[in-house]
């Protein structure tokens, strides 16, 4: 999950090379909605932790909700693409 479609594209590419097939959304309530549906086994969750709508750590917290076991992990994208930099500056939310 994240609001920028080249990280998601990047990740998904990346992802599927290893052999892993990918869903992406841009905004936690359409991923959370999905994730509800419960139509689909869901292996591992990643997200971005700043996002408009419902930041990273609220998306996840949701999701512990819908599905308690699933894995979770969340990643700010500014450090690891080099066109985010721009939000680096933003604090990660510790609340939620």
């Amino acid at each position: 999950v994240d609001d920028d479609e080249a990280v998601r594209l990047y990740l998904s590419e990346t992802l599927a090379s290893g052999g892993y097939e990918c869903r992406m959304f841009s905004n936690g309530p359409t991923a959370l909605g999905w994730l509800a549906t419960g139509d689909e086994h869901v292996d591992l969750w990643l997200s971005d932790i700043h996002m408009p709508e419902m930041n990273g750590l609220e998306l996840l917290r949701n999701v512990k909700t819908v599905a308690p076991d699933l894995p979770l992990s969340w990643f700010r994208a500014c450090a690891i693409f080099p066109w985010r930099k721009a939000r680096c500056g933003q604090a990660p939310p510790t609340t939620c």
